[in-house]
């Protein structure tokens, strides 16, 4: 039976609540409390260290909150601050209300600190209630604009606003979408920011201090396509006081959204570098710069350019002012053309050049260089120009001083920075460039076929990972990401291939610890699928044992769930299925096969139907899940439903001759003895029977004969 799905936001006061709710929750005790300045709500020893330095008033709290566990109506009272715990489920939060009026404290009686803290609580439980988006439990977008106009004397603030667009038949689908996208995001951020669901598929976080909003984005990006959700668009706008953005943070992160979902299905956009593009680490060259360049150049063959890192020191550009002919400064642009060298004259230059500066001004001059000459690998006049920029970027990898010339490296390192912009077309274009100067870089060639895997197109992406291979068919990353492509399109048996030989190659003492616990995991979920449980079991613990702590961790639970009740180990199974809906309580598949496993050891039909019935809500067209739905519904002899769930099961060539067996024994309960005859020889007749359906219909038979 199909219910309505009961609203999200129904739900009583959590610790957790005085954390995302802090500033309203502050706004409606000092209402209360007119003369309060500061409002702090502290639930352990861990908030007390982080805003009590003073040993005495810290160890003042702590008693009180001892205190108040033993007895939720204390209060505490000084010259200037009042205490009220909040009880909250089995913990007291404590209230630390400073700056009161002298005069209150004296004349505030304990039973109206209480009848005014009870009166907070109701609010408070309103506001929540009110702050809630129905569907999935989430703060809403009213709460997300009062923290934006709270942050807005704030310097260092980033919006993410996220679109997970549903691909839904009905309202049911939509709701049961969000849900399941919101728990996704949740599990992510782990509660370590305010997440917001502003409806139809848009969700919102604001990040604190961020240090770098597109190395979040990127990993989030990873993170739901690894979730399985087929599109991801991520858009962000961010507050920093040196460049203030004429639209609010809001209209900003949205414009950056609608960049985001034109450039692919799973893309990111930051909003600086939609209006700041001169600020972009990549940035072109000015037409002025050109065309000064142009002039140089016309009749050259061969010279190279020398660029000095952005505002290079006072010293070098007095010193290249009066002793280089061929100086071009636009802003924070120093270029030397140099015409008739090659890149290793180029460097001797550079080199002679700095040192005369340290010997004629005594200063330690330490200003990086990049460098590019022409003729190069098919390059135009004006990418040579360009290429300068990108052999500083290079340089950037080894520090102040540095003099890189340009080659496929830097190309590859400006892809990967247009690849952690979210601008995939241009990360193709720079990773292509790089391969006219080395067709045979495997970095770029692993590069190409990870943007061209998120860009959707996996049969181009696996051209270039089938190229690395060719080159070296050991190589980890081109196994890896092979593996992922494949298992992405259903080739579960060559992904598994793929897996298992990459985590034979996989180089011993590599930093790069994740990606092999991510490749341990997907080895063994693929495993379960390949029916080669044990193998499966033996990888998923050791992952699990490892990832022990980490809030990912549950992603293993179904998988261990499903290996040991396929080896009859029902105990075990009963106990990683039960861990794997904590985790992710829409998972169908784990509720489905817990139903079953109750069902099979006796320990409530009812209990059994509830958990199938909610399965095939979750996920109507899972047929195991329709099948095993029946199962239930036969034990609680609700026969017409489960011939219906059948029929679809019947159709099914594997779940055939399940299906045919269940339609005899709802026969043989009913007492239709021949009809149920009939569905065993049915069942005896198909070919590869298992022996256990074999004998079990066969023992039904002989039964009927007697």
């Amino acid at each position: 039976m199909s219910l309505f799905p009961p609203p999200q936001s129904k739900q009583a006061l959590t610790e957790n609540d005085f954390k995302r709710f802090s500033l309203p929750f502050s706004r409606i005790l000092k209402r209360k409390i007119p003369t309060a300045s500061k409002i702090i709500f502290i639930a352990g020893i861990i908030d007390i260290k982080a805003n009590f330095q003073h040993p005495e008033t810290a160890a003042t709290i702590l008693d009180f909150l001892r205190q108040s566990q033993k007895n939720p109506d204390r209060v505490y009272v000084d010259d200037n601050n009042f205490i009220l715990p909040f009880p909250v489920g089995d913990t007291i939060i404590g209230a630390v209300i400073q700056g009161v009026d002298p005069f209150l404290t004296k004349k505030a009686d304990h039973a109206w600190l209480i009848e005014m803290r009870n009166s907070a609580l109701d609010e408070f439980s309103l506001l929540k209630r009110e702050r809630l988006d129905q569907d999935t439990g989430l703060l809403n977008a009213a709460n997300l604009g009062d923290i934006l106009e709270f942050c807005e004397e704030a310097t260092n603030i980033t919006l993410m606003l996220i679109e997970l667009y549903p691909r839904v038949r009905s309202a049911s689908e939509a709701i049961l979408f969000s849900r399941k996208a919101a728990l996704a995001l949740i599990n992510f951020i782990d509660y370590r920011f305010p997440l917001h669901h502003l409806g139809h598929g848009v969700f919102a976080l604001v990040i604190e201090e961020a240090k770098d909003a597109s190395q979040i984005g990127t990993m989030l990006l990873s993170w739901l396509r690894q979730e399985n959700f087929p599109r991801v668009h991520i858009g962000c706008s961010r507050k920093v006081t040196d460049h203030p953005e004429q639209l609010s943070l809001l209209d900003a992160a949205w414009q950056a959204l609608q960049v985001a979902c034109r450039r692919g299905p799973f893309s990111f956009c930051d909003f600086s570098l939609l209006s700041h593009p001169e600020q972009h680490p990549l940035r072109r060259p000015s037409k002025r710069i050109l065309a000064r360049f142009s002039n140089k150049w016309r009749n050259s063959d061969f010279f190279s350019i020398v660029q000095f890192q952005e505002a290079c020191s006072s010293s070098l550009r007095t010193h290249l002012s009066t002793a280089v002919e061929n100086l071009i400064i636009d802003e924070d642009d120093v270029y030397v053309y140099l015409n008739g060298m090659n890149s290793q004259k180029a460097i001797a230059w550079v080199q002679r050049t700095i040192d005369d500066i340290k010997e004629k001004t005594g200063e330690d001059i330490s200003c990086s260089a990049g460098i590019s000459s022409y003729p190069l690998a098919g390059f135009s006049k004006t990418e040579i120009l360009h290429s300068c920029r990108k052999a500083l970027r290079h340089a950037d990898f080894f520090g102040a001083g540095s003099v890189v010339v340009f080659d496929a490296v830097s190309q590859n390192i400006s892809g990967d920075i247009f690849f952690s912009d979210g601008d995939l077309e241009s990360a193709v274009r720079e990773y292509k460039k790089g391969l006219q100067c080395d067709a045979n870089n495997i970095n770029l060639l692993n590069s190409l076929g990870v943007t061209y895997a998120l860009m959707d197109k996996h049969k181009t992406a696996h051209q270039f990972f089938g190229r690395v291979l060719e080159l070296d068919p050991d190589n980890f990353m081109a196994l890896y990401n092979l593996g992922l492509g494949e298992n992405f399109l259903g080739h579960r048996h060559s992904a598994l291939v793929r897996f298992e030989r990459a985590l034979a190659v996989y180089p011993e003492g590599s930093e790069d610890v994740q990606t092999k616990r991510d490749l341990q995991l997907q080895v063994g979920k693929l495993y379960c699928t390949a029916g080669e449980f044990q193998k499966a079991i033996d990888i998923l613990l050791d992952w699990h044992q490892n990832a022990k702590g980490v809030k990912n961790a549950g992603r293993a639970f179904r998988y261990l769930g499903i290996a040991f009740h396929t080896l009859k180990k029902k105990d075990e199974a009963t106990v990683w299925l039960q861990r794997a809906l904590q985790f992710d309580q829409f998972d169908a598949e784990a509720m489905g096969l817990l139903g079953e496993i109750y069902l099979e050891q006796g320990q409530g039909n009812d209990i059994s139907l509830s958990l199938c019935e909610k399965s095939v809500e979750l996920d109507p067209q899972n047929l195991k899940s329709r099948l095993r739905l029946a199962k239930a519904q036969t034990a609680c002899r609700k026969f017409s439903a489960a011939r219906s769930n059948l029929r679809a099961c019947q159709r099914n060539r594997e779940l055939k001759a399940e299906a045919l067996l269940q339609n005899g024994l709802i026969c043989r309960a009913e007492g239709q003895t021949r009809k149920a005859r009939n569905w065993f020889i049915r069942l005896m007749r198909l070919n590869n029977l298992s022996p256990y359906l074999r004998e079990t219909a066969q023992s039904y038979l002989e039964t009927q004969d007697e």
